[in-house]
């Protein structure tokens, strides 16, 4: 029940800032400009998000080419689309936010944050990959051997 309340709270804190916000700003330079910097702010981030999305999905492909499990790439690839969320979502703070997480530079201590506290949930784990050999490249043994009934089976 405890993180019903909180979204509640930040739900209801997050649109206050917005509506203050709007307001501020549709004051200064009036409805039509405000509503266009809106949509500019949703279609510019989409177009971020997009690229960085696919960087990530890059990054995380080549952390498995290696056998590397892509932690970090996840927990980006999570941030990247929480992004994205708040840059569709209308208003200047969540577009603000948003664009925060959009940067790694920006990004990398969230990123840094979420992976201690979900070890911290998790207990630290760690997965270890280990790479086959392909049959060309594996030792075979011949040995010869053949059965021998000398002794029979007991009568």
């Amino acid at each position: 029940m405890l993180i019903f309340s909180r979204l509640f709270w930040i739900f209801l804190i997050v649109s206050i800032i917005e509506t203050m916000l709007f307001m501020y700003v549709g004051a200064r330079i009036g409805f039509f400009p405000t509503l266009a910097s809106v949509v500019l702010t949703a279609a510019i981030g989409a177009i971020l998000v997009k690229r960085e999305g696919l960087a990530t999905l890059k990054r995380a492909e080549e952390s498995m080419a290696q056998g590397i499990v892509p932690a970090k790439e996840l927990v980006d690839a999570v941030l990247v689309l929480l992004a994205g969320a708040l840059m569709l979502t209308p208003g200047f703070f969540t577009d603000m936010v948003g664009f925060l997480l959009l940067f790694p530079i920006t990004r990398i201590p969230l990123r840094q944050q979420v992976m201690s506290a979900l070890k911290s949930r998790t207990g630290a784990w760690q997965v270890h990959h280990q790479q086959h050999r392909p049959a060309s490249q594996m030792e075979v043994i011949d040995e010869s051997s053949s059965r021998s009934d000398d002794d029979g089976p007991p009568e």
